[in-house]
């Protein structure tokens, strides 16, 4: 053989080899991209949570189950007390003396009430409020902030609840059988307002807000909002940092007061993308309209309530009333027993509004993943937050507690999701 056909030879070997490494090559990289497992991949990720701020979390969380237990029975108590000594009816008395206008009666009723039953319920207040969460290290405030916080929403709490009962005593004296579904129409109409008007009358009262500075990050929100529908350039910061450690952010607002809120927390502590793929989730709830998927659900629940104190109240009353002194549902002296029997009710349809809000959440995560486009930021954010909630529930826990998904299955999610849609793109 001439040498030359030794060269063609060598020639057509090589050029074949290479054709065959190159499909090798072609065939070899979507197997490698098929060995990324989500189960795998969010094992490592829950493994970077450190095994004892696990079980702090998991202490803190399975404590507020118990909170809610005895912050009802502890509630019951007060209502109780105030039954059984009277005091609710000599209130009653003092209000009507004022005045024989119903309008005027039970504003005076609330600002001796609401005080009353706030100074006794204080001592709960103080361990649930700010001691716990001292212990666990999620407030930041001293002991005479915590209570200015509080003493401000009581001077709320005690307009809304004066407002909100004037005109549900009104609809029992006025409308009778059916006056429990006017209170339901008058208590969510009153929700809907406070969720149109909290964003601009009730947080700056106790927070300062501004804008986030220009940069990076800012027009990315923007940009990503716009790209969903919700045309705000509206992008705040919050010191959130005055109360708690905790990160947080949000979208709140309708017709034209909604504006994106960031606190300081967690643009401390997280970064951009992170920050990126909250806001995607808080968007994720406005395109899917959530926030009127949560009211409808709370009116059917506010209205299911108004039904049971109707209900409950005329049995109860029928039978003890003039023990209390209180001599039908449209008595004054009869409020600590509305109150009780609302806690009563707000406990066994816990696990009905933890179903919905976590419905809502595991759509929005779903959501959120298709606007940021970004699982692994998605999951470290979820492992950051993990800090104050349990990690792996039983199927108990999260059936009767839980509003959102927990933090080991949302990770999952975002995994799943990288699998399907980001194959060949890494973090």
């Amino acid at each position: 053989m001439t040498a030359p056909s030794q060269i063609t030879r060598r020639l057509t070997s090589l050029i074949l080899l290479s054709g065959l490494i190159l499909m090798m090559g072609t065939f070899v990289r979507p197997a490698e991209a098929a060995t990324f497992d989500p189960l795998q991949a969010t094992e490592a990720l829950m493994a970077q949570i450190d095994i004892y701020a696990s079980e702090t979390s998991d202490a803190y969380y399975e404590g507020r189950y118990w909170l809610k237990f005895w912050g009802f029975l502890y509630a019951a108590a007060v209502c109780f007390f105030l039954l059984l000594t009277l005091i609710s009816s000599y209130i009653r008395d003092l209000a009507t003396q004022l005045s024989d206008r119903l309008w005027l009666q039970v504003p005076f009723y609330i600002l001796i009430y609401t005080p009353l039953a706030f100074l006794l319920y204080f001592p709960f207040l103080v361990y649930k409020d700010y001691t716990r969460e001292h212990q666990y290290d999620l407030s930041n405030q001293t002991f005479f902030q915590w209570l200015n916080s509080h003493m401000l929403m009581e001077v709320i709490n005690i307009l809304a609840i004066a407002l909100l009962l004037t005109l549900v005593y009104t609809a029992i004296q006025r409308a009778r059988r059916v006056w429990w579904l006017w209170g339901g129409t008058i208590a969510s109409l009153l929700l809907a307002f406070f969720m149109i008007v909290s964003p601009v009358l009730i947080e700056p009262m106790f927070n300062d807000f501004s804008p986030l500075e220009e940069g990076p990050l800012k027009q990315d929100l923007i940009v990503m909002a716009k790209a969903q529908g919700l045309d705000t350039d509206r992008i705040l910061v919050y010191d959130g940092s005055r109360q708690s450690s905790r990160m947080s952010g949000h979208i709140s607002g309708l017709f034209g007061t909604t504006r994106i809120a960031l606190s300081d927390t967690i643009l401390q502590n997280a970064d951009n993308r992170e920050i990126r793929a909250l806001i995607a989730h808080e968007i994720a709830h406005y395109t899917h309209h959530h926030l009127y998927l949560a009211f409808a659900g709370l009116a059917v629940m506010i209205f299911g309530g108004f039904f049971f104190l109707n209900w409950s109240l005329s049995w109860i009353i029928t039978r003890y009333g003039a023990l209390w002194r209180i001599d039908h549902i449209g008595d004054l002296a009869g409020l600590p027993l509305m109150i009780l029997l609302i806690s009563s009710y707000t406990l066994l349809i816990t696990p009905l509004d933890a179903a919905l809000n976590r419905y809502i959440e595991d759509e929005a995560d779903l959501v959120g993943l298709e606007i940021s486009q970004d699982p692994d930021a998605m999951a470290r954010l979820y492992i950051k937050l993990a800090k104050y909630r349990k990690i792996r529930p039983n199927a108990l826990e999260e059936f009767l507690f839980y509003r959102e998904m927990p933090t080991e299955e949302r990770i999952l999610e975002a995994m799943r999701w990288k699998a399907n849609h980001m194959e060949n793109k890494e973090d």
